[in-house]
């Protein structure tokens, strides 16, 4: 319960979320449709929107938020967001 009375909301449902830039609004992995999500904390009704597929569970987002890193089978890939492109992808140093 908050503290006026009411009951909270859900804010999304899904896992490893991260703050956006302008911390308005959390990133957050779908393990429902294995996509990323962005969603707004503000207005106390905003809608998830879709940002990208994504089979990772641990996708993290550049502090300038313009890209994405997350790993992928034995790869860990650099997506960028606006353009929905990857941009590169390198072997993982380490097994998940």
């Amino acid at each position: 319960m908050r503290s006026d009375g009411t009951s909270p909301r859900r804010l999304a449902r899904g896992g490893s979320p991260s703050w956006g830039k302008d911390s308005t609004h959390v990133y957050y992995h779908s393990g429902v449709d294995w996509a990323f999500y962005s969603v707004s904390i503000e207005g106390g009704s905003a809608e998830p929107q879709r940002i990208m597929a994504c089979r990772s569970a641990f996708p993290s987002v550049s502090p300038d938020g313009q890209r994405v890193a997350y790993p992928e089978n034995a790869l860990l890939k650099v997506a960028d967001l606006a353009k929905q492109t990857q941009l590169d992808e390198w072997p993982k140093p380490f097994h998940s």
